[in-house]
């Protein structure tokens, strides 16, 4: 099964996941990691690395929130480190809900997470009223 890492500036991780145990219980192979105020970039990517290492017999994927950002530079940083490990940014729910659903079906995590991104894509809409 590939393993799930949502790590996000404040309580975005704490918060995605909050919300896919309302749908989905509890999730195995999902790790949480809060990029809080007063955390240095170098422990961020210390912790980012060890939660990383628990994969190392499957893949992981490393939902971001933000391009650019602390996580998502030390998400990119981890997977020049790892070769079975993927980053991802700009993470919605739809995208995380997609993965894990779709993960244990899936041969091959690069085809998962085209996949899981292209039905993210598709759940953003605008809504409006017409009359």
């Amino acid at each position: 099964m590939t393993g799930l890492i949502i790590c996000g500036h404040g309580d975005f991780a704490a918060g995605m996941y909050s919300s896919l145990k309302l749908l989905n219980g509890e999730c195995e192979h999902l790790v949480c990691i809060s990029f809080q105020e007063g955390t240095s970039f170098e422990d961020l990517c210390d912790t980012v690395n060890k939660e990383v290492e628990r994969f190392i017999d499957g893949n992981v994927i490393i939902l971001t929130d933000l391009p650019g950002g602390s996580p998502f530079k030390a998400a990119a940083m981890a997977t020049f480190q790892y070769d079975y490990a993927r980053a991802v940014t700009g993470t919605n729910f739809p995208l995380l809900l997609d993965l894990v659903l779709s993960r244990d079906y899936a041969e091959d995590v690069d085809q998962l997470l085209d996949q899981s991104i292209d039905n993210a894509r598709e759940a953003l809409m605008k809504m409006s009223l017409e009359q």
